[in-house]
């Protein structure tokens, strides 16, 4: 990926005001000129534009002049030139049963990219978050984000190297070169594993949690071996 080929866009809408999502916001803050954040509380919306952090879910990292949270859903998505779904993924077939029509005719007007960053399962039908906005916008191209990242640490700019996942490897690459950023800090990789994704997506902290039990269970049940312990015996003496 060569700098040169980044794509920079004029306004760019993120629907999902959580950690994960301002840290994506501001990512987006240094590759558009102007960024939306739908928040589902307008007082809220404007105690955190106030405030310039995200004191709700995000507090520390101070939040770029080019964002702007907001409640208008229409406001969020004009003139965007990508959309990401950031939203719970148990809340986002509701938000896409109120808005999906009107976002969805943007759409076949705009021809915008939309990546879906939500993770999880639905736990009513068992479907990814992918799957899920996939039923409202027929037929339409989507890309997935995943990857290792801590939001705190994307917000801040620290190292993050994660995967854009895309039935088609055009539109993958084409929404990798618009997360991307300058100084490669945060960077994309195309794929075309969008199930893989969205797997791993789900799984990861299901792993994580049970990987810690049960290393916590190896070292608070287990007696080191009786080698270990005459080791540690000879070292201490």
């Amino acid at each position: 990926m060569k700098l040169d080929d980044l794509i920079y866009l004029e306004h760019a809408a993120v629907f999902g005001s959580g950690a994960f999502g301002t840290s994506l916001a501001t990512v987006l803050a240094r590759k558009c000129k102007t960024v939306s954040v739908w928040h589902m509380n307008e007082a809220e919306a404007k105690r955190i534009n106030d405030a310039r952090e995200n004191v709700l879910f995000l507090k520390g990292p101070k939040l770029p002049p080019n964002i702007t949270f907001t409640s208008d859903v229409a406001a969020t998505y004009k003139n965007a030139g990508i959309i990401l779904f950031i939203i719970p993924t148990q809340f986002l077939r509701g938000f896409l049963k109120q808005h999906g029509a009107a976002i969805f005719e943007f759409l076949k007007k705009a021809h915008v990219p939309v990546l879906v960053c939500s993770k999880g399962i639905e736990k009513s039908t068992l479907k990814f978050p992918a799957q899920i906005v996939g039923e409202f916008f027929p037929q339409y191209r989507l890309s997935v984000l995943a990857g290792p990242s801590f939001a705190i640490e994307v917000a801040e700019g620290k190292l993050t190297n994660v995967a854009v996942a895309s039935e088609n490897i055009a539109e993958a690459r084409r929404v990798m070169l618009i997360m991307s950023t300058k100084d490669r800090m945060f960077r994309c990789w195309a794929t075309t594993d969008t199930i893989g994704c969205e797997v791993a997506s789900a799984m990861k902290n299901v792993l994580a949690i049970a990987s810690g039990i049960s290393k916590g269970s190896a070292t608070v049940t287990t007696p080191a071996p009786r080698s270990s312990r005459a080791g540690c015996s000879r070292s201490a003496t």
